[in-house]
């Protein structure tokens, strides 16, 4: 797994949801003819579970609807050893192509 903290500075915490290893992303939208997708590598040579929360810019929960599912936390997201996982709106279709 690449630390992306080493890259880019401290990274700040939201309350107690700053956790070891987290990783901040300051914007994320959905709505208003815009989506962002979050994608997430797996350098390494196991399986890897991540988490994801989203927050409001006042620090509470914030839900989302991606990969069909609607949450604030998407939990025990597997990442297979060498892979990829792609969190994004999708269409009826589950088409994520805005």
């Amino acid at each position: 797994m690449t630390n992306l903290s080493g890259n880019v500075g401290p990274l700040p915490t939201i309350g107690n949801g700053g956790r070891p290893g987290a990783v901040l992303l300051p914007q994320f939208v959905v709505g208003g003819g815009w989506a962002s997708e979050i994608v997430m590598v797996n350098t390494g040579t196991v399986n890897l579970t991540v988490r994801v929360d989203l927050f409001n810019g006042n620090g509470s929960p914030l839900s989302a609807t991606f990969n069909g599912q609607t949450a604030s936390s998407f939990t025990n997201l597997s990442i297979p050893a060498g892979g990829v996982l792609t969190l994004a709106p999708r269409d009826q279709n589950g088409d994520d192509d805005f």
